[in-house]
């Protein structure tokens, strides 16, 4: 009886703690994801339409590329979560996307994001996959998302600086 007592008080802490570890992402990463989107769609409404084709150089990605980069991305890292493949307007098939259409897309994929973090509950977060030939649980794709978000933005950031254009404040915390 102490036995089966133990067992089910050590279950009852495991469950109220992988709750509290998601409501706790829900909460932290949430606002963390908003901030970053936010200064992303800044970057991308920052450049002029007739620099969005600009490359520095190289085999290198245009402005464009790289703001169409993130959202394709998202759609696949967000496959990784929950097994559904989003397509957002135009960028699967190719088709060259004017500012509006990039920015319009940026927005749906990073609602997107917003809306599987609010839905995290559903997710089992803590679910391990194999990516990249590693072992990671779902929660590290939320965060490998922002991180090469955060990449792509900062190329973007170094298109408008050599085109004289101002970059948007940094946001931090």
């Amino acid at each position: 009886m102490k036995m089966l007592r133990n067992s089910l008080l050590v279950f009852i802490q495991a469950v109220c703690l992988t709750a509290s570890a998601q409501s706790f992402f829900q909460n932290e990463y949430l606002a963390v994801w908003d901030r970053a989107s936010a200064y992303t769609l800044e970057v991308a409404e920052a450049m002029p339409e007739e620099y969005y084709n600009f490359k520095p150089g190289g085999e290198g990605m245009s402005f464009q590329e790289q703001m169409v980069h993130i959202t394709q991305n998202i759609a696949f890292l967000a496959q990784k979560i929950n097994g559904e493949i989003p397509v957002w307007g135009g960028v699967n098939q190719g088709k060259l996307l004017d500012k509006e259409e990039v920015i319009e897309n940026l927005k749906t994929s990073l609602a997107y994001v917003t809306q599987l973090i609010k839905d995290s509950e559903a997710i089992t977060l803590h679910e391990r996959i194999t990516f990249g030939g590693d072992d990671v649980t779902k929660e590290h794709i939320f965060y490998l998302m922002r991180d090469h978000m955060a990449h792509h933005r900062g190329q973007a950031i170094l298109h408008l600086r050599m085109n004289n254009i101002d970059a948007p404040a940094y946001r931090g915390w």
